[in-house]
């Protein structure tokens, strides 16, 4: 019966259109204004992340708080990688040169 239902049904997924890594981000959709404006935004959070305190107390109760500052940076790396996409730059990733002779 599974096999009958896996004929009738094949799990495949097509390829989609994208940047070299062979998928598109749902943000290369947007128009470069806006992703260049978000770009703006996102750099301005992420510093207002790593500045502001991650502590606070009042009568006798304190919070403490993680930071995501990782996140930020993943999202700020996409960006700047859809506006790289729209701006005709290359969005390869990183060349690692190693010390061979």
């Amino acid at each position: 019966m599974a096999e009958q239902f896996s004929e009738q049904f094949p799990l495949t997924v097509p390829p989609r259109p994208g940047n070299l890594r062979g998928n598109m981000d749902a943000l290369e959709t947007l128009p470069l204004e806006t992703l260049q404006q978000m770009l703006a935004e996102a750099i301005t959070a992420r510093h207002r992340l790593v500045t502001q305190p991650t502590s606070a107390s009042s009568n006798n109760r304190s919070i403490t708080y993680a930071q995501r500052v990782a996140d930020a940076d993943r999202y700020i790396a996409r960006l700047q990688s859809a506006i790289d996409a729209k701006s005709g730059r290359s969005v390869a990733g990183p060349i690692y040169l190693t010390g061979g002779r």
